[in-house]
């Protein structure tokens, strides 16, 4: 499958924003995904932190490039996004998000013709976003082919269960290229980047 990498960031973007709470902003802003909130309004905000960013676009490429099918490499930039998201509400609202637990972990799925992004477990959702037509993700060459062959992808079974994983190599090859702090002064930069608690170990040089 030929996923278009801007289509597939943009409407990320757009399932993200659907579900983010009152006072926080999920924006693509170029090859940028960002997530912001209300400057004072939460508790967990200190200093100038209010922003964080990710390279949705780039993650999926590099995936693809060097690791798996795109329908693998959906799934795991999606749940990627979902978990930074996550944890950067969480943080500035100094509870667990979404709902009152601690456990409804961030997860993303290729069932069929659709990517599914929800909070939960596997079988329990406790918030999930609308899910995505992969037709509506592949590029326009492609597009255009179904369109003028009478439309349609072909039936097929539900692919396979694809989890995206969570192992020390996966989350390093993700980091290190793809978050940044911004918007806050260089005194900042330490205390934002240290609001995933760790998740984020490097960040790529040149970004900053």
């Amino acid at each position: 499958m030929n996923i278009d990498p801007d289509r597939f960031a943009a409407l990320l973007a757009a399932r993200l924003a659907a579900i983010a709470p009152d006072g926080f902003q999920v924006a693509l802003e170029d090859d940028m995904l960002w997530f912001r909130s209300e400057e004072g309004r939460f508790p967990g905000q200190q200093g100038n932190h209010r922003t964080l960013g990710i390279w949705p676009q780039e993650d999926l490429v590099t995936c693809v490039e060097h690791d798996d099918t795109s329908e693998a490499c959906m799934a795991e930039v999606a749940q990627y996004a979902l978990q930074t998201m996550q944890e950067y509400l969480a943080r500035a609202i100094q509870e667990p998000w979404p709902g009152q637990s601690a456990t409804a972990d961030p997860r993303a799925q290729v069932r069929g013709l659709m990517l599914h992004l929800w909070y939960g477990g596997v079988d329990d959702e406790v918030l999930a976003c609308e899910p995505i037509p992969l037709v509506d993700l592949e590029a326009d060459a492609l597009r255009l082919v179904r369109v003028q062959a009478g439309g349609g992808w072909p039936a097929r079974e539900p692919s396979a269960t694809r989890w995206t994983g969570s192992s020390a190599p996966r989350r390093q090859r993700l980091a290190q290229p793809q978050v940044v702090a911004a918007g806050i002064a260089d005194t900042g930069v330490a205390d934002t980047v240290g609001l995933i608690d760790g998740f984020l170990e490097d960040l790529h040089p040149g970004r900053a």
